[in-house]
């Protein structure tokens, strides 16, 4: 028995017991259940556990039979024993209880040698008297009888040492009584040294008495011994020789080297301490079953050591040894080849029930998947195969169920079932045929017979569901009958909806007949436009409603209200949508720097000196603003699908909104709290306006990317000759005073001679050929400004 089980356990699957995994296989001592009805022996298994094929009867779990453990933090070499007379399997309670341990046969053996040492304290007695006997003188009948007081002592001694050897249980009470007399056999041999002076020969014969009791206590001690060792086990020597033949004295060999694949045991006659155990080891075939039981070789000084065999065969006398066929179960480490270094441990089978009926054993495939269940192979009854079903896909019922009620699956599994509280009885019974695909009616009134109604589901259009139909189908209307779909479908739903499914990427339309020829065609073309044509869709059909463009806008403003907000209005604005538009109306919404999603950037955090793009989103019940630093692409929030841009905005190196007013396309930048002034895109002389050499000016941070052109301002002031300021959209320009190429923006600072400054400022739009405009200008103080843009929406 691998191990045994401390408390409670599932009887399922592999499990920790008693700090040790079980294996597929392993047998286990069950002795802890809430319902003792189910202690036992079982066979571990990935499913269910079941109880081993020798442990299934009253006979093989009888009380006072004895199982050894070999593992485990608790249990490992216990021995237990079955409580309960004749138990009926799986309905009396089966109880066990600890009969014998490793310390207790260690308690037996110290016992038996605190008897030899009392044995060998009267063997000093004796030398001591015969010593003090031969020059002593003194009356030969006092001589005698402590002499024959000294004998009778030394029998009792060899007696109780005897009754040592009876029992284990009883070995240290036995041994204690042997030691006693053996004191009693010195004590008598000292007195009869004391009476021995008067009488030397009689003293002689007393020495003769003390040595023969001194003689019976040591033999009794050593039988105590050897009584104590063969209680649980029988100690012997490992002998790592593999040859069939008899070990010697206390040896035994397997004939393999290595213990795990050892098939044989040769075992001496004789144990380790002399004992001739023959009768012992013929016993371990007496079992009727296959198995006659387990043969466990284990290290005294380990029992981490150990090597577990079933005995599957007869014992065979090998002159002065045993002969036994072994199948190896488990084991580790390696048994020490020390004198009397090993236990010889041996747990029999019970005996094999009794035949079914029919002739000839039961017979098993040559092989099966661990843990799937058996069933007959024929109608003979004594042929199993495998199933293909595994205990582990069973189905577990309730703990209690209507009579003849269906069972339905309990959760989702597929591994449970509970009453579903639907009779068999209630069910409706069907006709002996019926045609495929027809639908099924009642028979009568009863609720309980169904017919074949002779109608074909194919034929029938089902209310609230989509119905396909294999052939054309038409619905004729008599006098004043009409076709309605009554009630609104939710958005993204279908009211009345005509396709093509059977010519992907065709027209859907409705054609309007009358009699004659004379027909015309209502729907969605090719190009997804909506079209009125004669019979054909094609060329012929003409557009009847033009689609308004993405983005499309109705009085749109945008208005920078805070460092960290702006405010988007719209009588209406075009939305695009996966699966089409959507026209947003009465738009008023407003967005946060500080927010994210809906109403704030859509993703990550807000960056300074940064352009972001301004979106109005709807999510079918909600339109909504979003920043964002993609133009094309923003990340739309959750359950937000439709979208379109309107504008751009910057976020300047001090992590704020640069204000603006924007109307429909055009921004204008507004300087008051953010920015104070307009922002300079550059400044004072630069280049040369006269010749003309252009310096280039990145409009990046003044324009967001989208934009179609740029309003400049230039600016300058003069207390000198004439002084010029240029700007254009590319430097292919000619000079301030060229007449045949000049700038398209420039500003001329003159102050007919007089001493004193004049200012000039002068403001454009031209578009943005690039991401550069080009600047030049005479004079220090000058400057070129941004003042908005036209965005290209």
């Amino acid at each position: 028995m691998r191990l045994a089980t401390t408390a409670n356990i599932t009887l399922y699957g592999l499990q920790t017991i008693d700090g040790v995994l079980t294996q597929v296989g392993d047998r286990v001592l069950v002795k802890d259940q809430a319902d003792p009805t189910e202690n036992g022996i079982y066979t571990a298994s990935e499913g269910q556990w079941f109880r081993a094929a020798d442990a299934r009867t009253a006979r093989t779990v009888q009380k006072g039979t004895t199982v050894h453990v070999q593992e485990g933090a608790v249990s490992a070499d216990r021995v237990y024993a079955f409580e309960t007379l004749d138990p009926v399997i799986g309905a009396d309670p089966i109880t066990l209880s600890f009969y014998l341990s490793q310390d207790t046969l260690g308690d037996a053996v110290d016992a038996a040698n605190a008897a030899a040492a009392s044995a060998a304290a009267a063997l000093t007695s004796k030398n001591a008297a015969a010593t003090s006997a031969t020059s002593a003188a003194g009356s030969v009948t006092a001589a005698a009888g402590s002499a024959t007081a000294a004998s009778t002592s030394a029998t009792n001694a060899a007696a109780s040492a005897t009754n040592a050897g009876n029992s284990a249980t009883a070995a240290a009470g036995s041994a204690s009584t042997a030691a006693g007399s053996a004191t009693s056999a010195g004590t008598s041999a000292s007195a009869a040294a004391g009476s021995a002076s008067a009488a030397s020969s009689s003293a002689t014969a007393a020495s003769g008495s003390a040595t023969n009791a001194a003689i019976s206590a040591t033999n009794a001690a050593a039988s105590a011994v050897a009584a104590a060792n063969a209680v649980a086990a029988l100690g012997y020597t490992f002998s790592t020789s593999t040859t069939d033949a008899d070990p010697g004295n206390g040896t035994l060999r397997l004939n393999n080297a290595s213990a795990a694949s050892a098939t044989a045991a040769y075992i001496d006659n004789l144990d380790s301490s002399g004992a001739t155990v023959s009768g012992v080891l013929d016993t371990f075939d007496d079992s009727t079953n296959t198995i006659k039981g387990q043969l466990t070789l284990r290290s005294k000084a380990s029992a981490a050591i150990a090597y577990v065999y079933n005995v599957t065969g007869s014992v065979v006398d090998g002159t002065g040894y045993r002969k036994l066929t072994l199948a190896y179960v488990s084991g580790a480490g390696t048994l020490p080849t020390t004198a009397d270094g090993i236990w010889l441990i041996f747990t029999r089978a019970g005996d094999k029930g009794a035949d079914g009926t029919g002739v000839g054993d039961f017979t098993g495939p040559a092989s099966s998947a661990t843990d799937n269940i058996v069933t007959f192979a024929g109608t003979t009854g004594k042929a199993g195969k495998d199933s293909g079903v595994a205990v582990g896909s069973l189905v577990a019922g309730p703990a209690s169920a209507a009579a003849d009620n269906i069972a339905t699956f309990n959760g989702t599994t597929g591994k449970l079932v509970k009453d579903s509280g639907v009779a068999v009885g209630s069910l409706a019974t069907g006709p002996a045929s019926a045609t495929s695909g027809n639908f099924p009616s009642f028979n009568g009134t009863g609720g309980k017979v169904l017919q074949d109604s002779g109608v074909a589901a194919s034929n029938v259009a089902l209310k609230g569901s989509s119905n396909t139909f294999s052939t054309s189908q038409q619905i004729t209307l008599t006098g004043a009958q009409t076709i309605g779909v009554s009630g609104g479908p939710a958005l993204g739903a279908y009211g009345l909806m005509v396709n093509a499914p059977n010519n992907a990427g065709a027209a859907a339309f409705i054609t309007f007949q009358r009699s004659g020829n004379y027909a015309a065609n209502f729907g969605i073309d090719t190009d997804n436009k909506w079209k009125m044509g004669g019979w054909s869709m094609g060329t012929v059909a003409y557009e009847i409603l033009n689609q308004t463009p993405i983005g499309s806008r109705k009085n749109l403003k945008i208005v920078t209200t805070s460092i960290t907000a702006s405010t988007i209005t719209a009588d209406q604005i075009v939305l695009d949508g996966p699966a089409g538009t959507y026209r947003a109306t009465s738009v008023n919404v407003s967005y946060s720097t500080a927010a994210s999603g809906a109403n704030g950037l859509d993703t990550g955090a807000m960056a300074a000196s940064t352009w972001y793009y301004e979106w109005v989103i709807y999510n079918g019940t909600t339109v909504a603003a979003l920043l964002s630093l993609s133009s094309t692409a923003p990340t739309m929030p959750a359950g937000y699908t439709f979208k379109a841009r309107v504008g751009a905005i910057y976020y300047d190196a001090g992590s704020k909104l640069r204000f603006k007013l924007q109307y429909a396309r055009r921004a204008q930048i507004v300087v008051g709290t953010n920015p104070t002034a307009l922002p300079i895109m550059a400044s004072g002389s630069s280049g040369s306006p006269t010749t003309p050499t252009w310096t280039a000016v990145a409009v990046g941070n003044f324009v967001p990317s989208t934009a179609a052109t740029i309003r400049v301002a230039l600016s300058g002031f003069s207390s000198g000759p004439t002084t010029y300021i240029i700007a254009a959209p590319n430097n292919s320009y000619g000079a301030a005073t060229s007449s045949t190429n000049p700038p398209p923006l420039q500003a001329a600072i003159k102050n007919g001679g007089e001493a004193i400054g004049i200012y000039s400022t002068t403001q454009g739009e031209f578009f943005l050929e690039s991401t550069n405009i080009y600047y030049a200008s005479a004079a220090a103080a000058s400057a070129l400004a941004v003042l908005g843009w036209e965005d290209n929406l």
